[in-house]
């Protein structure tokens, strides 16, 4: 790609964040429903259609360049360019310090909506199941991990607070190797994927929001789809693909309906 061509998705992908994540608040929905879009004021119809129309608006950009190669946003070959490691590094440093921050300088009653993980935590501690017992908005993979994680850990001591800011932390953490993999196969100079990385690294980070809102959630089916066709479509020595998608299709579909059914 041209720089001309990079700047224009640039300016594309900014136009759609806005019209996408914006947009919807300036046409709240009218129709009452038990949705917490509703009560924020939130049209999720308007997002939908963004969405949708953003799909066309990108593919018909690389037609108007009237080039094959600039409707490709993946490289085809298997030696993809890593994002900076030290870059990696420093992000990933950042956004722990600013975990160990909050965690000893704010009040010890204030999580964000950490505090919806936290209470839930204590009542799985009590013996209580969830969905049966009291009611959880997300995959089960998001309240048991981390209650099973602080059972281990308050064997060394540690309170459900601190099992969770590290929960945070280790899911940040993951959640940057997952842009940094699917960011490493776009059909883009290595600079421009650093500054790719760096920016949607640091706008997707809220730990306000709790780790209901860390990326892993959205972007952990993309990530598999690329893993599995990386795998198998650009890799002439395995056998018996078929049978291997299968298993990887139910294996990671399965994760990610763990972790959250709406979008797995």
């Amino acid at each position: 790609m041209k720089v001309r061509q990079i700047s224009l998705y640039i300016i594309i992908s900014l136009a759609a964040f806005w019209c996408i994540f914006f947009l919807p608040y300036m046409f709240p929905g009218t129709k009452i429903v038990d949705s917490d879009s509703y009560v924020f004021g939130f049209n999720n119809k308007i997002s939908i259609l963004c969405t949708a129309a953003f799909i066309f608006i990108f593919y018909f950009t690389g037609i108007i360049f009237g080039n094959s190669s600039s409707c490709r946003i993946f490289t085809e070959n298997n030696e993809g360019t890593c994002v900076d490691r030290r870059l990696y590094i420093i992000i990933a440093l950042l956004l722990t310090g600013y975990n160990v921050m909050l965690y000893f300088l704010v009040g010890k009653d204030w999580h964000g909506e950490g505090t919806y993980f936290i209470r839930r935590i204590d009542f799985m501690l009590m013996g209580k199941i969830p969905y049966r017992d009291f009611y959880f908005d997300y995959g089960p993979a998001l309240i048991y991990v981390p209650a099973y994680f602080h059972v281990l850990m308050s064997k060394f001591g540690l309170s459900v607070r601190s099992s969770y800011y590290i929960i945070l932390t280790i899911g940040t953490i993951f959640n940057l190797s997952l842009f940094a993999f699917i960011i490493r196969w776009f059909d883009i100079p290595v600079k421009y994927k650093n500054i790719i990385f760096a920016v949607f690294s640091l706008l997707s980070w809220n730990p306000s929001a709790g780790i209901n809102y860390i990326a892993i959630r959205f972007i952990l089916p993309f990530a598999f789809i690329l893993y599995i066709h990386r795998l198998l479509f650009n890799n002439d020595k395995i056998k018996s693909k078929v049978l291997l998608l299968i298993s990887l299709s139910v294996i990671s579909t399965f994760i990610t309906i763990a972790i959250s059914p709406e979008i797995g």
